[in-house]
């Protein structure tokens, strides 16, 4: 690795950043040693029974809460990036005629790969390197500034509203002094409860940024137990989580056409992940056409989703 002095480290910080930006991307690099207390953060708002007991049952977060996610020893800053992501959609044709399946921005990790590679671009040169990683993304954009809390939970960025992607990755790349900020609630958000009124679960409150977990669909999207019988099927929308909130976001409407069709699947592949009983049982071609979308992180819920939207 190529040594950077104290006096250059801002400077070439901030060339990453703008290399990034060139991009189109959005980034703020934070001192990995501040980590560990994003996760300590997580862990008080558990104990305090904040963040709602069924988030921390399965799924990221309880690993995140955990502590289970390890800062690599070499690693002397975090770069966040935020990246736009479009609606994804999905055709899929089956006996009853074809279904869209509708992928919500954030959930395709895909676009994480390009990300890597333009990190590369611009580090490698300098002899750093880089390593993807898992990090509260939300509290982190929010207390870095890259982003704003929405009264939905989502962190909105000023380029994106909330459709967007946060990924993180470790670098060996030295960080000066850095002072998180307080999160706040988005300006847009204080006068604005067009959220709480398109809820149909009643999950976003009006006096708190974390959503009651237990009443959101997309938790319940997620999850590998069985649809609560008080849901109402007609209320479901989504591939993966839940488009509900963004689609009626003022501050996200000028997004909403920002929509990508990924392609089609036959009935013969509809038909192979509707009846796979596992993960492992779905046929190994249209396993890899999802992980090429960048959703095998979901091939566990996708026929189970699937079949909710075609049984509406």
């Amino acid at each position: 690795m190529k040594s950077v002095n104290d006096s250059s480290v801002g400077n070439f910080v901030d060339f990453v950043k703008k290399h990034l930006e060139r991009g189109g991307l959005q980034a703020a690099v934070f001192p990995a040693g501040l980590v560990p207390g994003l996760y300590g953060e997580l862990a008080e708002r558990a104990r305090s029974g904040e963040i709602a007991p069924p988030l921390l049952e399965e799924g990221t977060l309880k690993s995140l809460v955990s502590g289970a996610f390890e800062v690599p020893p070499w690693a002397k800053s975090v770069i966040l990036v935020s990246m736009a992501q479009p609606i994804g959609r999905l055709r899929f044709e089956h006996a009853k005629g074809a279904t869209w399946g509708i992928v919500p921005p954030q959930y395709r990790e895909n676009q994480d790969d390009s990300v890597a590679e333009y990190l590369d671009k611009a580090l490698g040169p300098a002899g750093f390197r880089t390593q993807k990683g898992k990090i509260p993304f939300k509290l982190a954009a929010a207390k870095s500034g890259l982003g704003e809390y929405g009264r939905n939970n989502l962190v909105y960025t000023s380029e994106n509203g909330s459709f967007h992607r946060l990924a993180a990755f470790f670098s060996d790349l030295p960080c000066g002094g850095f002072d998180w900020k307080e999160p706040v609630l988005m300006e847009a958000c204080r006068s604005c409860e067009a959220c709480l009124e398109g809820c149909p679960t009643g999950c976003i409150g009006g006096d708190r940024v974390l959503v009651r977990a237990e009443r959101c669909l997309a938790f319940h999207n997620e999850s590998t137990r069985p649809l609560p019988g008080w849901i109402d099927r007609a209320w479901l929308n989504s591939l993966v989580g839940c488009m509900r909130c963004q689609s009626v976001c003022p501050v996200d409407r000028p997004f909403l056409s920002r929509i990508e069709t990924l392609g089609t699947f036959s009935r013969e592949e509809t038909e192979g992940l509707l009846q796979a009983p596992t993960p492992a049982g779905i046929p190994l071609p249209v396993a890899k056409r999802f992980e090429s979308l960048g959703l095998g992180e979901y091939l566990h819920i996708l026929g189970r989703n699937l079949q909710f939207l075609i049984s509406r």
